[in-house]
Order: C-alpha cells, then structure tokens, then sequence
C-alpha cells in the first residue's frame, strides 16, 4: 500500500478505480484510460482510498488498435 496526501484524490468507484502509466507525463500515473490507436496500456496499481492506493504493477502491456 502508499499514501501520499500530496495526490489529489482517486476516484474510488468500482470501475475506475484502476490506475494506468501516464502517457501525458511520465513516472506520474493517471485514472484515464488511453484510447487512441498505438498507446499502450499498463495498469500499476488500484485506488483504495483517495489517499491510499494498492501498488501492484501488471506486467502485461497492451496496445490500442
């Protein structure tokens, strides 16, 4: 688990819960799911709480056609 009361605050519903590798800035991550053909996907952890998140990396990586 990490918590950093520096983040803004994640959403914490069920589906978009998910945190992805930020294509806009990296080594930052983002709850917005890329979508355009060619951007790869990793999701690296789930938010818990807006401050608390579980990091747990994939290791699968997957592009958008």
């Amino acid at each position: 688990f990490v918590r950093d009361d520096g983040w803004a605050g994640w959403t914490i519903e069920h589906t978009t819960g998910l945190l992805y590798v930020s294509r806009a800035t990296p080594g930052l991550m983002t709850q917005t799911l890329p979508v355009l053909a060619g951007e790869q996907v990793q999701v690296v952890g789930i938010a818990l709480q807006e401050k608390i998140i579980l990091w747990n990396p994939s290791y699968e990586l997957v592009e958008i056609s």
